[in-house]
């Protein structure tokens, strides 16, 4: 499975705070935790505190944790996927009758979205095998 993208979050404040996250990954100065506090735009300040306040009783080595995370991530790119897969697919019959070119372009995108969800897919059920093991 690819890494976090912020394509995978659907709120700007969201994509702003990975991207200092990976930042913060980037560098080696400061620790990745005092990076982010010092780098924390005032907008973010309230986002970050309620990400925190939510996540404090969890255990983040806990191998349960880190499979739940996974597949949320997989169940979010799915929810993406199949809302652009259906407009791709109204945009490509709409084409066709229209007798338009980028009918081709629209094919060629169904397939690769197609392919990418059944990537999607094998991931989610690599993660079930592996929680059966």
């Amino acid at each position: 499975m690819q890494r976090l993208i912020n394509e995978d979050f659907g709120y700007t404040d969201h994509q702003m705070l990975l991207d200092l996250i990976r930042g913060s990954l980037e560098q080696d100065k400061l620790d990745h935790h005092q990076f982010v506090v010092e780098h924390l735009s005032e907008a973010l300040q309230d986002l970050a505190g309620e990400l925190l306040k939510q996540t404090e009783t969890l255990d983040p080595i806990e191998e349960r944790l880190l499979e739940e995370l996974q597949r949320s991530i997989i169940k979010l790119r799915r929810m993406g996927l199949n809302e652009s897969l259906n407009q791709l697919r109204f945009m490509l019959e709409d084409a066709q009758q229209q007798g338009d070119l980028r009918a081709t372009a629209y094919q060629e995108q169904v397939l690769q979205h197609t392919r990418l969800l059944r990537d999607l897919d094998q991931a989610g059920r690599k993660l079930s095998l592996r929680r059966i093991e």
